[in-house]
């Protein structure tokens, strides 16, 4: 029996030993993860060397854990603490990364990208490509249009801008697209010789009912031709002057009186002179009289300035002398000069009251706005010839010589 006891003795300090220097060996302490496995005592501990459960292999690791997942949540930590801290020292290193650090990674691709312009710069060279340095004068106005433009280049210009005009200061564009298309547009020097060719269509229709004992419907007929092919937008022009001038707003009575009032006075007018006058004085002097108020009403260009929505372009001073300088010597080519004269005083005395009266207003030539100028210095110079084409012969003596 004492022998038995004395090999039990021995037995049991063998495993007490044995399980004492494992559990030196791992240095860890019961985490609280492995509570929720097992709860072990002491006198547990001492026989699991027999009965050893599988999920033991959990606790023996050769890994420590940290100190800090052995505390016990009691309620006023913070949870993931540990993890919050980990985050925050990851994000002061990543702030705290040397420029240096950043740029050497770069300088491989700068150094690329400057090997390759290199190589570019050598093979341009050896294709003999010489590439000026200098920049580009963009600025149009220092190039010479004498040393550019030849003189037969000019002319043809001169000739298309000269035919363009009559198709876009008329409603000859609406009958020929195609061709108006082709011509272009054209400045606005040019609306005189437009209005020449209005004024001959319209002047040879009323000397033809003059001359066929009609002279009543003759002025009728000459507004009618010359309204056909001008346009409507001289009455959007005078209706735009008679609302700046009462103060109110384009309304019916307004438009009513726009339309109606110029339409009366220019047939009374034109029918008046047809009774005064020879055929071949009203053909010739209507187609003058629409090319001289043409002149005097685009100079409103130079003193306002130009509506963005419908402006009628802009006009030079070469191209504003040479207009004149054309209408001027043809009326007084063709005309006596003493009307001639009376005929200058009333288109002036015309264009200044509406230039001065826009300009006090302060409103923008528009295309309507000229064209309305115009219509009213026609009206204008017809009533001055048709009071003094009683009294002094219209047309030169030496233009009536040619056509007898």
């Amino acid at each position: 029996m004492a022998l038995n006891i004395n090999v039990l003795k021995n037995v049991t300090d063998k495993f007490i030993k044995k399980t004492g220097s494992s559990a030196r060996s791992t240095n860890t302490e019961p985490t609280a993860d492995a509570s929720i496995f097992k709860n072990v005592s002491l006198n547990q501990t001492k026989d699991e060397s027999l009965f050893k459960d599988p999920t033991d292999n959990i606790l023996e690791t050769d890994n420590p854990v940290p100190e800090q997942s052995t505390r016990v949540f009691t309620g006023n930590q913070t949870i993931f603490s540990e993890l919050k801290q980990e985050s925050a020292d990851t994000f002061n290193k990543t702030a705290n990364i040397d420029k240096n650090e950043l740029t050497s990674d770069v300088e491989p691709l700068t150094e690329t990208f400057a090997k390759s312009v290199k190589e570019h710069t050598e093979k341009n060279l050896d294709n003999d490509i010489d590439v000026d340095p200098s920049p580009i004068d963009l600025n149009l106005s220092a190039y010479n249009d004498k040393e550019t433009i030849s003189l037969k280049l000019s002319s043809i210009l001169f000739f298309r801008q000269f035919f363009a005009s009559f198709f876009q200061y008329t409603t000859l564009s609406l009958c020929f697209p195609q061709t108006a298309s082709r011509l272009g547009p054209s400045y606005p020097s040019s609306m005189p010789f437009a209005y020449l060719l209005i004024g001959l269509i319209s002047g040879a229709a009323a000397g033809f009912t003059s001359n066929v004992n009609l002279k009543i419907i003759s002025g009728g007929l000459i507004f009618c031709v010359f309204i056909t092919l001008s346009g409507l937008s001289s009455f959007r022009g005078i209706c735009t002057l008679m609302c700046l001038f009462s103060q109110r707003r384009a309304d019916e009575i307004i438009s009513g009186v726009a339309v109606a009032i110029p339409c009366i006075i220019f047939t009374v007018v034109a029918s008046a002179l047809a009774m005064i006058v020879s055929p071949l004085e009203l053909f010739l002097s209507f187609a003058l009289i629409s090319m001289l108020s043409a002149a005097f009403a685009v100079t409103l260009v130079f003193t306002l300035e130009q509506d963005p929505v419908n402006s009628i372009g802009t006009i030079t001073i070469g191209g504003m002398i040479i207009s004149a300088l054309l209408t001027l010597a043809l009326c007084f080519l063709i005309l006596n000069p003493l009307v001639m004269v009376s005929l200058l005083g009333t288109g002036l005395l015309v264009r200044v009251i509406i230039g001065y009266f826009l300009h006090l207003n302060h409103v923008a030539a528009s295309r309507d706005l000229i064209l309305a100028a115009t219509q009213i210095s026609v009206i204008a110079m017809l009533l001055d010839l048709a009071c003094i084409g009683s009294s002094l012969p219209v047309i030169n003596t030496c233009v009536i010589s040619l056509f007898n």
